[in-house]
């Protein structure tokens, strides 16, 4: 700790949207005991609030949206206290090292749960969106029945009760702007949709990738598409994330900066969870569409479960990430057989698996151990990503990268970026893909991505 004794002003109080005094209270004392901050320190007060006086994440006016809704767990943040610049740099190890060294100039003040970091990286597969960490200068934060709000500042020698002041600002248009977004629906209209690469292109690349699979060359090769929409008015992104936050409660949702826009996303696929020394991954590959009726949608399930294309998918994933947690973790466990997970349009085969890992590792160092898995690239992981430079496959806006947080601790958890979209202004650009494998059919795989487009399309359409 940098201050001589941690401040406890603000145990047990209640935040709602319509008052904020006490954090503004709680910033001031912190101000007035310590008159300035120490340069290049990042210091971050955390105040514990009552969670039932914290309004719908999506009605708090943030930049940066993080919930797993079934989980009553989200985090809403606002500035950026902390932005570390990528250097050009993509891969999650580069991260997990500037993390190190973030963390060894971080100090948290107040008796609250620990600040975090969110973090963002593409694909390594000829990726063009930029890797980011940041600190949000104000954080709104839940998880179950512990909740706080975590004001961040980086010093730089100055009058601490300047921060103090931007801090309540940055507060008050949280709480009090989210009402804004309540305005009655207005009518979207598309104004113009194109397809890269086009069905037919794409198609094409289904049966080369499935022939080089039945040859032996690849054991699975996961193709992608996207969607490019312009639309007559801007998109509302904060209506979107109320409606993905009501259709998806078992995903983990998002809306991140990126650039001029955001990337919203609902997905499945959690690469990693980390509390304590405990690392759960989720392996997920092998899909079918939801039935209209419980019958139908039953027998889909059965299929599924016994499809030979879909359980050979399945299990390259479950055993490529059991492998690589065996590089960071022991005890590494997982059931023998799948479960079926049930979304709002498809159903997947998914399998968690466990382990405990080892003493001085954090998120960051897992997750650089996983990523690609074979969900999102193929395998072999070197071959697969050289056929997809082979053809010219380009992601962008995050896409089959990872998002996630991490606290001051070293947990938290990463997603996949999966049924997302880049959202700018008035265009969006959504992506899907497909695991190809020896007996794969273009048209099953087509239809699979359309399905998957649809999570957000059907929002924005």
């Amino acid at each position: 700790m940098t201050y001589p004794a941690p401040i406890r002003v603000a145990a047990g109080c209640r935040i709602a949207p319509e008052s904020i005094r006490t954090v503004r209270a709680a910033a001031l004392t912190f101000a007035s005991r310590y008159p300035t901050l120490p340069i290049g320190r990042l210091v971050s007060l955390c105040v514990p609030v009552a969670p039932s006086s914290l309004p719908d994440p999506t009605h708090i006016e943030g930049d940066t949206l993080w919930a797993a809704p079934s989980a009553q767990r989200w985090a809403v943040g606002r500035g950026e206290a902390v932005l570390v610049p990528s250097d050009g740099e993509s891969a999650p190890a580069h991260l997990a090292r500037r993390f190190d060294a973030l963390r060894s100039t971080w100090d948290t003040d107040g008796p609250s749960s620990p600040p975090r970091a969110f973090f963002a990286f593409p694909f390594t597969g000829g990726a063009d969106s930029p890797a980011v960490l940041w600190v949000p200068r104000v954080l709104v934060q839940r998880d179950g029945m512990v909740a706080s709000v975590v004001l961040s500042v980086r010093g730089d020698g100055g009058p601490t009760m300047r921060v103090a002041r931007l801090w309540a600002d940055e507060l008050d248009r949280m709480m009090l702007g989210g009402a804004a977004t309540n305005r009655p629906w207005e009518p979207i209209t598309v104004m113009r949709r194109s397809e890269t690469p086009a069905p037919a292109e794409w198609m094409e690349r289904v049966r080369d990738a499935a022939a080089a699979v039945a040859g032996g060359q690849l054991g699975k090769v996961v193709l992608s598409r996207r969607v490019d929409l312009e639309f007559s008015r801007p998109v509302d992104v904060p209506r979107m994330m109320r409606a993905l936050v009501a259709r998806y409660p078992d995903c983990t949702v998002f809306a991140l900066p990126h650039g001029t826009g955001k990337v919203v996303a609902a997905s499945p696929e959690r690469l990693a969870v980390k509390l304590g020394n405990r690392v759960v991954s989720h392996a997920l590959a092998g899909t079918a569409r939801r039935g209209a009726d419980p019958e139908t949608d039953a027998v889909l399930a059965a299929e599924l479960m016994a499809s030979a294309k879909e359980r050979h998918e399945h299990a390259l994933v479950v055993d490529a990430v059991a492998r690589s947690l065996g590089e960071i973790c022991t005890g590494i466990e997982h059931a023998r057989e799948p479960r079926v997970m049930p979304l709002r349009l498809l159903q997947h085969l998914w399998t968690p698996v466990a382990g405990c890992v080892r003493t001085g590792n954090h998120l960051l160092d897992v997750v650089a151990r996983l990523h690609p898995t074979p969900a999102v690239a193929g395998w072999p992981r070197g071959k697969a990503l050289s056929w997809l430079n082979r053809i010219g496959e380009r992601r962008d806006g995050w896409y089959s990268g990872v998002a996630g947080w991490i606290d001051a601790l070293g947990d938290g958890e990463a997603s996949v970026v999966l049924r997302s979209a880049l959202i700018e202004n008035r265009a969006a650009r959504l992506w899907a893909g497909a695991g190809i494998v020896g007996n794969s059919r273009p048209e099953s795989e087509l239809a699979e991505t359309d399905i998957k487009f649809a999570t957000l399309l059907e929002l924005l359409e």
